[in-house]
């Protein structure tokens, strides 16, 4: 399996080229609902290796914290 980082919401790679049609954007990134997309294309999106905790700077993603609960 091949990955291509794309640019922001273009289909272009990181050397600013046309990506083949050999590729697809995944379906989490699409704006096809109802395939799994979500309502608008979006770039990109961020997972924690840890859970949430909260200090006096607000929430932080660290090891050996204790949860966050509301």
């Amino acid at each position: 399996m091949d990955i291509i980082f794309l640019q922001n919401k273009t289909t272009l790679d990181k050397n600013s080229e046309e990506i083949s049609n050999d590729y697809i954007v995944h379906p989490a990134f699409s704006n096809e609902v109802e395939q799994g997309g979500w309502n608008e294309e979006i770039t990109g999106f961020w997972v924690s290796k840890f859970e949430a905790a909260k200090n006096e700077n607000g929430l932080v993603f660290l090891p050996n914290a204790f949860s966050y609960k509301t």
